[in-house]
């Protein structure tokens, strides 16, 4: 008979044996430091001392795993995104070469609405697609309608917060009042705004409507000095320096991969020094270091926080023949160089 049905409160003493062959008899061996004895092991419970030290152990290993974690998701994400950005500048690229140099309108209305995006899709893998979509309909009528739904992986940041996020528009591409619901895309071409008028001749596209008319080597500043596409994530909401500030809708039809994403600066962007991750009105991405653009030679290159409004600016031009190079990008500030009769190109006057 077990030493615990004669003595049932040696089950509560911590010289008891709780498991295995002997469990409930008491340790015969009392001076063993481990608390092992022949018929067995003894076990005895965690003080609270120990429990404590234990777990502030592995809230430190926590603590140090988890934003190496996250920091690695991130470069993943960030690598992705620079991915998708270099495909659509081979795109385009590809593009120009079938179609004898001549680059994909940014949006047209006639004969039917579209955006650039889609002409861009047999060069980016997307043959089953294509084979859906009807030619000769708006991008949102018939069984287009459904398809401007699906969220395409070559017009999204994988760092934008909700990627997969459905636009309601109230407007088509002429401006009519006309309600469509289509996937969201964060990679924009530029056509219009600050650039046309104070950084060059013309942008990229200029006339936005100038169906099938722009040249690539319309690129006079060199096509390897030329942006063709950046990062506006997280239209149409608004977004400034990485806080949500309001949902809008007036000019959702910009932000729809399918219809017309399409960059025009605001005036007020212009008198900044530094125009990146500012606000999503102009060129915006999610990552802390900047955001990604698209050049018209195929590469794609993360643009810091830090670089230069003037000179993101005139590389959005195509023939601005502005005095700037793709490493000025790196530039924090102005030199001597771009004094132009006394005035630096932020307005501010050279002592």
């Amino acid at each position: 008979m077990r030493n615990t049905e004669l003595h049932p409160e040696l089950l509560f003493s911590e010289d008891v044996l709780n498991f295995g062959p002997y469990a409930g008899e008491q340790c015969p061996d009392r001076s063993c430091p481990d608390r092992s004895c022949p018929g067995g092991v003894c076990v005895r419970g965690f003080t609270l001392i120990e429990l404590l030290v234990v777990v502030s152990i592995i809230g430190v290993l926590i603590g140090l795993t988890v934003p190496a974690v996250q920091m690695a998701r991130e470069a993943a994400r960030k690598a992705s995104c620079l991915n998708n950005q270099k495909q659509l500048a081979l795109a385009f690229m590809e593009y120009a070469t079938v179609h004898g140099g001549l680059l994909p309108p940014s949006y047209s209305t006639t004969p039917v609405q579209r955006g650039w995006a889609i002409d861009l899709l047999p060069h980016l893998d997307a043959e089953n697609f294509v084979k859906d979509w009807t030619e000769d309909a708006h991008y949102f009528e018939g069984n287009n309608q459904y398809l401007i739904k699906r969220h395409m992986g070559s017009f999204l940041c994988p760092s934008t917060p909700n990627k997969k996020r459905l636009i309601q528009a109230k407007f088509d591409l002429t401006g009519k009042s006309r309600s469509i619901e289509g996937s969201a895309s964060d990679y924009f071409v530029h056509s219009g705004g600050v650039p046309v008028s104070e950084y060059g001749r013309t942008d990229v596209y200029g006339n936005p409507l100038e169906v099938n008319k722009r040249l690539s080597a319309d690129a006079e500043d060199g096509v390897s000095q030329t942006i063709i596409v950046n990062e506006q994530a997280g239209r149409p909401d608004l977004w400034k320096e990485q806080k949500k500030e309001s949902t809008q809708t007036a000019q959702a039809f910009r932000s729809l991969w399918a219809g017309a994403p399409v960059t025009q600066i605001p005036a007020f962007l212009r008198e900044r020094d530094n125009i990146i991750n500012y606000s999503n009105e102009g060129f915006y991405g999610f990552h802390t270091a900047g955001m990604h653009s698209a050049f018209m030679d195929g590469s794609a290159r993360l643009i810091s926080t830090r670089a230069l409004t003037y000179i993101v600016l005139a590389m959005n031009t195509r023939d601005g023949e502005e005095n700037v190079r793709v490493d000025d990008l790196q530039m924090d500030r102005y030199d001597e160089s771009f004094i132009k009769d006394g005035v630096y190109p932020n307005g501010k006057t050279a002592l």
